[in-house]
């Protein structure tokens, strides 16, 4: 289960070097605006939930610059760190909020989120309420990770909960949601299309790899030591994992990404 208050602690510690460790965040944004600019050039109403450190929201003002912007997210110094990096548009407000349950009070031509819909605990729940702020014909888009997303840390626990003869549970993280599950979630509301991409990373070993998850704020997609997980456990996950999947390259963590567009009735 995911602990907001966790997530949020996480992301603020976080939020000095976050830029530093999330070039997939970056990118990924860079790919949902191409699909937001697809459906139309011009919105006048934008709201960005879980903004992290602006990545879409400054591809989005470069073409929407006269727009009004509602920027939220439930990281404090995250929304420092937009208020600095904007601070000469007065086209802005920000709310420093959990984007799953937030209220602004306004109505928006586009809801736009980068990377941030896999923190919800209620997905459908808070995805519905959301869609009360788009307007008729508005766009929802964002990016999200799927459920292939590291599979080499989760094929490397289930061998080593088979190693030492114990229970397998996935304890490890949340689990995200398919395409499937997308669309059973907004199909009702418009419509709505995906894509999905595979990215693998590689890093020096499995501790560089958790650090890094750790250092962009995403501890809870990670692992929780000692208190859920046997330390035996962790060690051969470790193990197992650095001899099964080690390349030339490093070990590699697959990163599942699914963009979703929907257009909501008129």
């Amino acid at each position: 289960m995911i602990n907001k208050t966790k997530v949020k602690k996480n992301f603020s510690r976080a939020a000095e070097n976050y830029e530093k460790y999330t070039d997939l965040q970056k990118n990924m944004s860079v790919v949902l605006n191409k699909k937001i600019q697809q459906e139309s050039k011009n919105y006048s109403g934008i709201l960005d939930l879980g903004c992290g450190t602006g990545y879409l929201t400054e591809q989005l003002l470069d073409l929407n610059s006269g727009s009004a912007f509602d920027l939220v997210d439930i990281s404090p110094e995250m929304i420092d760190f937009c208020k600095s990096k904007f601070s000469r548009h007065n086209n802005i407000r920000y709310f420093v909020h959990d984007a799953e349950s937030v209220d602004t009070g306004a109505s928006y031509d586009l809801i736009a989120s980068n990377a941030c819909f896999q923190w919800f605990k209620k997905t459908e729940l808070s995805i519905q309420s959301i869609l009360k702020s788009l307007k008729p014909c508005g766009i929802l888009a964002f990016s999200s990770f799927g459920e292939n997303t590291f599979l080499e840390l989760h094929m490397s626990f289930k061998e080593a909960y088979k190693e030492l003869k114990e229970p397998y549970i996935r304890t490890q993280g949340q689990e995200f949601l398919s395409i499937n599950a997308w669309e059973k979630i907004l199909k009702n509301n418009g419509t709505c299309s995906f894509e999905e991409s595979i990215v693998k990373k590689y890093y020096k070993d499995v501790d560089d790899f958790l650090n890094t998850i750790r250092l962009t704020g995403a501890k809870n997609t990670g692992i929780k030591k000692a208190s859920s997980i046997s330390i035996r456990a962790f060690k051969k996950m470790k193990d197992f994992y650095q001899r099964t999947y080690m390349t030339n390259k490093g070990i590699p963590a697959t990163y599942h990404i699914i963009y979703g567009v929907l257009k909501k009735n008129g």
